[in-house]
């Protein structure tokens, strides 16, 4: 398999989302915890994140259907990720946190199945499972962090 520089960029992107991803996700009952939440509203908040992650995941499915503009529709997407991350900082109450995740779990439904479709565009199975390694090395890597640094 020739990994070509496009690739690579789509590769590193990946790798950075999936750590950023997988720093927050085991994070947020710790954190939620942190700001008064109870045990249920705790489970409420990961079930927010479940079912619009579900429900923007179908779609997705409009998104990938017309793959004309496929860089602008992944950066829009990225760049409302980034957006939806920087809430995290204005987080005072367990309420506000349950709506950022929903939020975050709707943008990722959109930007994950785009981002894992995206290396079948190039027609090589060995670059779709390349992409696949790297994100998975990425959730793999962060939680090797001390729980410090991810919060």
């Amino acid at each position: 398999m020739k990994i070509q520089k496009d690739d690579a960029s789509v590769f590193a992107l990946a790798f950075l989302v999936e750590q950023g991803f997988s720093m927050v996700s085991f994070s947020v009952p710790l954190y939620a915890r942190s700001l008064g939440a109870t045990q249920a509203l705790v489970g409420a908040i990961s079930s927010g994140f479940g079912l619009t992650y579900i429900i923007s995941a179908l779609f997705s499915y409009f998104l990938l259907k017309s793959l004309s503009a496929i860089r602008k529709k992944l950066l829009v997407l990225l760049c409302a990720y980034a957006f939806v991350v920087l809430f995290y900082l204005t987080i005072k109450t367990p309420a506000y946190l349950f709506f950022v995740r929903a939020l975050e779990g709707f943008v990722l439904g959109l930007l994950f199945p785009l981002t894992d479709t995206l290396p079948a565009l190039y027609g090589e199975k060995e670059s779709h499972a390349f992409f696949l390694r790297t994100t998975r090395v990425g959730a793999s890597l962060t939680s090797l962090l001390p729980r410090s640094q991810a919060l």
